[in-house]
């Protein structure tokens, strides 16, 4: 909330001065208490003392009574008090009315909130339109969140064209007044070269600021630049440090690299026993490519007892989301009779499924380039299992891969 304030310098500077200090609220609140004909200017102040005492109920009741005298501030703080549900019923119409009324008088907090409730129908129906204006008029008077946002309407085309252009001048605003998404999106428009020319090197600084202050996904970015040397020299001790930091934290992604670095020993020691804890950690998080991972340890014993019945089941996780190397290896696998998981059909299941799913992509490249994608090996795989499987077991293979490939598309 915006507090401290009143509409001038002055009135600004007394009530800091009344506020150094926690312990002179009492004192301040008999002051006003006891003032015959309190000015609009008392009422905010006893609002904004309630306030920080936690008592919302009562800084809601003088905020109000100042705020319908025409006090900006305490009409913007309403707006957020009704917004978020202190000291009265969570209710975005009346957010919206309380920061409708201090926009009009040009407060910039006020303009921004008013900006965001249109973009995203809280309170209000849904309008691009009013969004942009708000978050214009706010956004020229240098608020960093409302360039944020009018940088994301640009960028996204929500009622206007979309200019990625403008969206990346925004950003650049809002960012060096250290508005942390803005650095965040500017570090991916960097990497991407979307709106701005690509540059790795400033990708990297802006990620950085965000890495440095714990941020997850920048860390995660970060740790990967370090790892290919792009902007920055290439680092594999930098890299596991943000990798790290991110991983620890529950990020994904960045745990699947973190357990791929202990494989190889890029910027940490090799120990498949870390590696498998990492993939463990990203592969309850359904990320595919880690419960490949995990499936390859138990499949060759690394870091792990060698056990096929876990490896099926790691393979099985990542193949039911496309992972076309699990996939492979369940057909591998379940071919094979020494490792007691012997089931053509599952098989030829999952072989039917990378047929179906590489004769899709096949389709969706250009004709001169189909010529390097070959079925002849996988066709020859099934040809085989066919000789071996009974009419009905094919039929109900192709069945299951059917039903595979309906639940993911």
């Amino acid at each position: 909330m915006k507090f401290f304030g009143g509409n001038s310098s002055k009135n600004k500077n007394s009530l800091e001065d009344i506020l150094q200090s926690k312990d002179n609220f009492g004192e301040q609140l008999k002051f006003y208490q006891n003032k015959e004909n309190k000015t609009v200017e008392d009422m905010f102040n006893m609002g904004t003392i309630y306030y920080l005492e936690a008592d919302f109920k009562k800084a809601f009741f003088w905020l109000q009574k100042a705020a319908k005298q025409g006090h900006v501030i305490a009409q913007c703080d309403l707006g957020n008090m009704s917004s978020q549900g202190l000291g009265c019923p969570k209710n975005y119409k009346n957010a919206v009315h309380w920061y409708e009324q201090a926009a009009k008088q040009g407060d910039a907090d006020a303009q921004n909130s008013l900006g965001y409730m249109y973009l995203h129908g809280d309170g209000v129906s849904k309008n691009y339109q009013k969004a942009f204006h708000w978050l214009e008029q706010a956004a020229k008077q240098g608020d960093a969140e409302a360039q944020f946002f009018l940088g994301t309407i640009y960028f996204d085309g929500l009622g206007v064209s979309r200019n990625e252009q403008i969206a990346a001048e925004l950003f650049k605003k809002s960012a060096k007044q250290g508005y942390a998404e803005a650095q965040f999106i500017l570090g991916r428009s960097y990497l991407d070269g979307r709106g701005v020319a690509k540059s790795y090197r400033k990708a990297a600084r802006w990620f950085e600021q965000l890495a440095d202050q714990g941020d997850t996904e920048s860390q995660f970015h970060l740790a990967d630049l370090y790892f290919q040397g792009q902007g920055v020299f290439k680092n594999y001790k930098k890299a596991a440090h943000w990798a790290e930091r991110a991983a620890v934290q529950g990020h994904a992604a960045a745990q699947l690299n973190f357990g791929n670095m202990h494989v190889h020993g890029h910027g940490v020691s090799k120990d498949y026993q870390k590696a498998v804890h990492w993939f463990e950690q990203a592969a309850k998080q359904e990320d595919a490519d880690a419960q490949y991972n995990l499936g390859v340890m138990y499949l060759n014993g690394h870091g792990v007892s060698k056990n096929y019945e876990k490896a099926a089941y790691w393979f099985e996780r990542a193949a039911t989301q496309g992972n076309i190397q699990a996939q492979y290896n369940l057909g591998v696998m379940y071919c094979d009779s020494e490792m007691g998981l012997e089931n053509y059909t599952e098989a030829y299941k999952w072989l039917s499924v990378i047929k179906a799913d590489t004769i899709t992509a096949i389709a969706n490249i250009p004709e001169k380039d189909r010529p390097k994608y070959k079925l002849g090996g996988l066709n020859k795989f099934l040809d085989t299992l066919e000789d071996s499987m009974t009419p009905a077991q094919i039929a109900k293979a192709k069945k299951l891969a059917r039903k595979q490939l309906s639940a993911r598309y």
